[in-house]
């Protein structure tokens, strides 16, 4: 897969390796480092050229300060995670309705992937699910789905990737939603031919 590496910090290690690496592969931006926000900012323009989007694994209380610097890439960003928040606190939080009204405003997407990074109740994750189903309300058009396998970083028991796409299915009723999802939603974003 197509992979080009960019050194987004600008700073160089005395080996010459750069100390914080972004790379596009498998149509998502990828970091290792911990990347600050401003190199998004910098790398925009070229992301826009190459029709790359920014993909953030972020906590969803993060996201209210977050937000207008996302919106002011001009890039499509991906939220992971369904924002990545804990279930305990429920949906009505100030950071998963930010994700909620990004979700609904059209310019911003999230995946509805990660119940087992919300919930610790596996291994059904049913305090995950209203998150599920607030997201499906606020913008079908605008949700992607995927498994997280490797399930990298695991916070608690591993998931059973089958398992969380039997979730998916149970969580997302109606056929022509799922569909959406799984099938036009990602042709969209990534520039698949129908």
């Amino acid at each position: 897969m197509f992979r080009r590496p960019i050194c987004a910090s600008g700073i160089v290690s005395a080996s010459g390796d750069c100390a914080s690496i972004i790379f596009f592969r498998d149509g998502q931006l990828h970091y290792r480092g911990g990347v600050p926000l401003s190199a998004a900012r910098t790398l925009a323009p070229l992301m826009a050229e190459l029709g790359w989007h920014l993909q953030l694994w972020i906590d969803a209380k993060d996201l209210p300060e977050t937000i207008p610097v996302l919106k002011s890439l001009g890039l499509p960003v991906v939220i992971d995670h369904m924002g990545r928040t804990d279930a305990r606190a429920g949906i009505g939080t100030e950071g998963f309705q930010s994700l909620l009204r990004a979700v609904g405003d059209g310019w911003c997407w999230s995946k509805l992937s990660g119940a087992h990074r919300l919930s610790r109740d596996a291994p059904d994750y049913p305090d995950a699910r209203p998150f599920h189903e607030a997201l499906l309300r606020a913008n079908p058009e605008r949700l992607l789905w995927g498994g997280d396998w490797p399930h990298p970083r695991p916070e608690g028991e591993m998931p059973d990737a089958g398992h969380l796409f039997e979730l998916f299915q149970l969580w997302t009723p109606d056929v022509a939603t799922r569909h959406r999802i799984l099938v036009t939603n990602p042709a969209k974003l990534y520039g698949f031919p129908n």
